[in-house]
């Protein structure tokens, strides 16, 4: 029977004007988190509060020429971005690094290495409450001189801090202002990325990259939470590196989720090429690793509060993110959701975030996005379920 073309035309119309409206809603629905234009090595830390709202801790430029400033952006419970405040000013400190962001039993804390006007050059926490700042005296230089910034975590130990320098990782302990600082040391240069995983059991690891030779890939090792010293021997992501080659980009931590006493890790695979996901379970033998069929740039893991976790990437050449979720037991994952970008002309990546901890399961995303090779903003979305 012939059809008109009229008629023919009707679906595919009908069928296009649905794939305009999601991208629109899916560009709408992302927020901008910092000034426009910000260095390509800034980090975001996101801190979760009781009642679901995100606190987004950054190191920005934009309130001074040529400074920048440790700022705090509130995120309610709904994906609405608030306004910036700035909490420590670059005009009041000759170094800032990126800071990371902590609740240690109540108090929330974000800890940074700093040195002021003064020449005190240490590691510092800001209490956001009561806007207190504390020296850590014993830390001397190495925070400022961290390649990723400081990153911190919360144990029944109390909170640590950790920095990765070129021969080394330093871990503090914030319990004690005067402490000295443990060191994880290297074969070489250098280490990068640093993060933890602290388990339900009270076990913690420090996570990294390393592009050492013959040691190149992720690794976890696991220390005492009240020291910060090692008490074992490091353990290698499998599949984190190809042959002897370095497989991570230099600029995001290493993204981990923990479930109970299990953590997860995920990264971008392959080389020179990345072409897989990949998401390990600590103590198994291989990674589980989803083939998307482009280059990925980077991605990473978040793990709800029920258990089941997101895994998140980008399209390398687009910028456009996308995520799966697994059921509460991890044993089944749903087809990859196009989540968007903000913008048709934002397609590098630097960096993706995500905070899964929340009460209906939902995934906070801050991403750091840019025309080609150009200077970064960051961004926040909410992923529905």
């Amino acid at each position: 029977m012939h059809r008109s073309p009229l008629r023919v035309a009707l679906p595919l119309i009908a069928a296009l004007v649905v794939l305009i409206t999601a991208a629109t809603a899916s560009a709408a629905a992302w927020q901008r988190l910092s000034p426009r234009g910000q260095s390509s090595t800034s980090q975001i830390s996101l801190l979760r509060n009781g009642d679901s709202s995100l606190t987004a801790i950054g190191l920005f430029a934009g309130s001074l020429p040529g400074g920048r400033d440790i700022v705090r952006v509130p995120v309610s419970r709904s994906g609405v971005v608030g306004a910036a405040q700035v909490l420590l000013s670059g005009a009041d400190w000759t170094i800032l690094e990126n800071p990371a962001a902590i609740d240690q039993s109540g108090q929330q804390l974000v800890v940074f290495g700093g040195q002021t006007t003064t020449g005190d050059d240490s590691l510092w926490t800001y209490n956001l409450g009561s806007a207190a700042l504390t020296r850590y005296t014993g830390s001397g230089g190495g925070p400022t001189a961290a390649a990723s910034g400081t990153s911190a975590a919360s144990t029944p130990a109390g909170g640590i801090a950790a920095w990765a320098s070129t021969f080394g990782l330093g871990t503090l302990p914030l319990a004690n202002p005067a402490a000295l600082p443990a060191s994880q040391p290297l074969t070489g240069c250098c280490a990068y990325n640093q993060s933890f995983a602290a388990l339900a059991d009270g076990r913690l690891f420090v996570v990294y990259d390393s592009n050492e030779d013959d040691a190149s890939g992720r690794w976890f090792q696991q220390i005492d939470p009240a020291s910060g010293a090692a008490i074992s021997a490091r353990a290698r992501v499998p599949k984190s590196n190809i042959g002897r080659q370095y497989d991570f980009p230099v600029e995001s931590r290493a993204s981990v989720a923990v479930v109970g006493s299990t953590a997860y890790t995920a990264w971008a695979q392959g080389y020179p090429a990345k072409l897989r996901v990949a998401l390990w379970r600590q103590g198994t033998a291989t990674p589980k690793r989803w083939n998307p069929g482009y280059r990925v740039g980077v991605a990473g893991v978040a793990a709800t509060r029920s258990g089941s976790l997101w895994v998140y990437w980008t399209q390398a050449s687009t910028g456009a993110v996308y995520a799966v979720r697994s059921n509460d037991a991890r044993t089944v994952w749903s087809r990859p959701k196009l989540v968007g970008r903000p913008s048709r002309t934002l397609e590098t990546t630097y960096k993706l975030v995500g905070n899964a901890d929340r009460a209906d399961g939902r995934l906070d995303l801050a991403a750091a996005m840019a025309r080609y090779a150009g200077n970064p903003t960051w961004y926040h979305t909410l992923v529905p379920r």
